[in-house]
């Protein structure tokens, strides 16, 4: 994830102090109330201690499109995305929500670095079984998993060069990221009050 800005100026300070001076009139375009792009919105505003304009949008394209045309000012969305836009300098990376600094950006601070402290919010995705499963079956499906994504072949295939990927982590370990992700985004939720309409 990252959150990009078509504004002057280089260091990631400045745009945060530049957005928290703006407060309301800096407008957060997201995919629809609850999507991630959006609680990762509301989540930046408690941090920093203000409440951007929201602005919905039916996908990412025509949000880009207007991030480019300057009528909103911010939002968060995968690198992967943006590649080209950013590769010709029209966009500018603030900085990546993961907890590490991606290979392809070494010099890019992630948002925690840059003055959002303890802000994470990178996607993640799993397999799951029905409760009961065996566990001699979670493990083997797992150990697979992991042979799977860890094949060069397949990850220059299949995955996104602009994405750092930490493959197939312990079944135990991956319930916990779940338990933890749930009671962390359910508390934005309802700090928020959001409602899906």
């Amino acid at each position: 994830m990252a959150t990009l800005l078509p504004l002057p100026g280089d260091a990631p300070k400045q745009y945060i102090d530049w957005i928290k001076s703006k407060g309301a009139q800096a407008n957060f375009a997201h995919g629809g109330v609850g999507t991630n792009s959006h609680l990762c919105g509301v989540m930046m505003g408690n941090v920093l201690g203000f409440k951007p304009t929201f602005v919905a949008y039916r996908g990412s394209a025509p949000a880009i499109t207007d991030l480019l045309g300057g009528h909103i000012q911010m939002m968060i969305v995968a690198v992967g995305l943006l590649r080209q836009n950013i590769e010709a300098g029209k966009l500018k990376l603030l900085g990546i929500g993961s907890r590490q600094r991606l290979p392809q950006y070494p010099d890019l601070p992630t948002l925690s670095e840059s003055g959002l402290p303890n802000f994470e919010a990178g996607s993640w995705y799993g397999l799951v079984a029905p409760k009961g499963t065996p566990h001699e079956i979670v493990e083997k499906l797992s150990a697979e998993t992991q042979k799977i994504f860890a094949d060069p072949a397949f990850r220059e295939k299949f995955l996104d060069p602009a994405v750092t990927f930490s493959i197939a982590s312990p079944p135990e370990q991956f319930a916990e990221r779940m338990r933890a992700d749930l009671a962390k985004w359910g508390k934005v939720i309802k700090d928020a009050n959001l409602k899906v309409e």
